[in-house]
Formats: structure tokens, C-alpha cells, sequence
């Protein structure tokens, strides 16, 4: 759908949920 969709849809569609955006913080931490 491009990036014309809603937001939302575009953030989830590329991986940018609260619980994925988390988990690479915590990898980038432990590094």
C-alpha cells in the first residue's frame, strides 16, 4: 500500500510497535 496508508498501519507494518521498538532498545543496551 506505499507509505499513503494511515500511520498506525505503516508503523506496524514496519516493525515500529511499542514491544518490538523495546526489545531493540534493550539489545542495543546489553551490547
Amino acid at each position: 500500500f506505499g507509505a499513503s496508508a494511515p500511520g498506525e498501519t505503516i508503523l506496524k507494518e514496519y516493525g515500529f510497535t511499542p514491544a518490538n521498538v523495546a526489545d531493540r532498545v534493550k539489545k542495543l543496551l546489553n551490547q
